[in-house]
């Protein structure tokens, strides 16, 4: 049956919703991320050898993201198929509910090794959930926009993961200060809980919303796709793997930043906390800035100075954090993290949704976007781990993230080059 578009479709409720939902996608992420380096090893990988804890379960948060292409698979064949508002209520279920479920789960000393085996399942049903929540939630607002402004609202959703961070900070602060056995034998699970409310708020936002109008415009001329990952793989190949590419040091950077760095850093996890608190508040300002700038200027010189200054920002970060001082913490995380990374960072969702056709776009978003995310944030604190266990330095770690960006700067400058269309001779 066809899905109707209606006067709903107002761009900035769109946006809204598109935000909202990015936004408790990300709070989930974010306490599993802090939850995985203070809390996780005792309560589910317990062990003589602490490596070896905070490496399983860092294990278990890169599980997540390696589910997150099956998810982008999936979701963006219903979403090419049947609309992209009704794909994205199903994903925000998901992943609250193994949110949720994950609140819930006994540790290992009362189940045994059932335990880490269900923390492991329910991770892998947020990372399919999440994998195919990033390029829905971008088009919803990329294809609702007008022209001029496509740029700054499909920046919206990426300026949503500030917001959840934030969120999952602030629920994680209170509970930090309750003390390390409360902690870990009951307190980690609120933040857990918690996500109920916000999930209902996002759904509430999400079905407050008609599907866009690209997708509409798709039905009417009868150009839906059957199998559309079969056209991405022959049509767009190369697309795929520049966005992967392109996506993969910005995916690095807040791994490395807050994830690997709770679990490795000599300074109180309270003070980290409200460091990256202070960068995520100046993303939900730096973000949009960056995809309005993309609307007048393009996305081309933004995404890929944004590459080199994000690079400046992971050495600014981890620079402060060796300092040892509080307000060199916090004030490397507000310029490292909240500014100098995000100068891409904006721009980056209208430079991948322009280079799909609208039958295909949201499978090619979306799988591109979730090898990225798979190789730089699911491995990223593995490797940074294992970077400073074998050089005893953490600007291994740092340079670990250089390499990413490196590379993403590389692919980002092919995706977004000028098509060369041939010069007209006239006789």
């Amino acid at each position: 049956m066809p899905v109707v578009a209606t006067e709903g479709r107002a761009p900035w409720r769109v946006g809204a919703a598109s935000f909202v939902g990015t936004a408790v996608q990300y709070y989930d992420f974010s306490i599993y991320s802090t939850a995985a380096a203070l809390v996780f090893p005792a309560v589910f990988f317990p062990s003589s050898d602490p490596l070896l804890g905070t490496v399983a379960a860092f294990g278990t948060f890169a599980a997540g993201f390696l589910a997150s292409p099956l998810g982008a698979v999936l979701f963006g064949h219903l979403g090419d198929r049947y609309g992209r508002r009704t794909t994205l209520w199903i994903t925000l279920v998901l992943m609250g509910g193994a949110t949720i479920g994950i609140g819930l789960l006994p540790g290992f000393g009362a189940i045994g090794v059932a335990a880490p085996i269900l923390l492991v399942l329910l991770r892998v049903v947020q990372g399919a959930a999440f994998g195919g929540e990033w390029g829905g939630a971008v088009l919803l607002a990329y294809e609702s926009a007008p022209d001029g402004r496509k740029g700054l609202l499909a920046s919206l959703p990426q300026a949503g993961p500030a917001a959840g961070v934030l969120l999952g900070n602030l629920a994680f602060l209170p509970v930090l200060a309750l003390g390390p056995a409360a902690v870990s034998s009951w307190a980690w699970r609120v933040p857990f809980l918690a996500s109920v409310v916000l999930v209902g708020l996002g759904l509430a936002v999400r079905l407050s919303v008609a599907e866009t109008a690209d997708f509409v415009e798709t039905q009417r001329v009868g150009t839906v796709e059957r199998l559309p990952l079969m056209r991405v793989v022959r049509r767009y190949p190369r697309e795929v793997l520049l966005v992967a590419g392109g996506y993969l040091g910005f995916a690095a950077v807040p791994a490395v930043a807050v994830t690997f760095m709770l679990g490795h850093a000599s300074v109180v996890s309270a003070v980290l906390l409200w460091a990256v608190l202070a960068g995520n508040v100046a993303q939900l300002v730096t973000v949009p800035i960056s995809g309005a700038l993309a609307d007048r200027w393009g996305p081309r010189p933004l995404v890929l100075a944004g590459s080199v200054t994000a690079a400046a920002g992971i050495v600014l970060v981890f620079a402060a954090v060796q300092s040892g001082d509080v307000g060199m913490i916090v004030a490397g995380y507000l310029l490292g993290f909240g500014v100098l990374y995000c100068v891409g960072y904006g721009a980056q969702p209208v430079a991948f949704a322009e280079v799909f056709d609208a039958p295909v776009r949201y499978s090619g978003i979306a799988v591109g976007t979730a090898i990225g995310t798979v190789l730089g944030s699911g491995f990223g604190p593995l490797v940074a781990t294992g970077l400073v266990h074998a050089t005893g330095t953490s600007w291994s770690a740092a340079g670990y993230v250089v390499l990413t960006l490196a590379l993403s700067f590389a692919c980002l400058a092919v995706l977004t080059r000028p098509t060369r269309r041939p010069v007209e001779v006239t006789t």
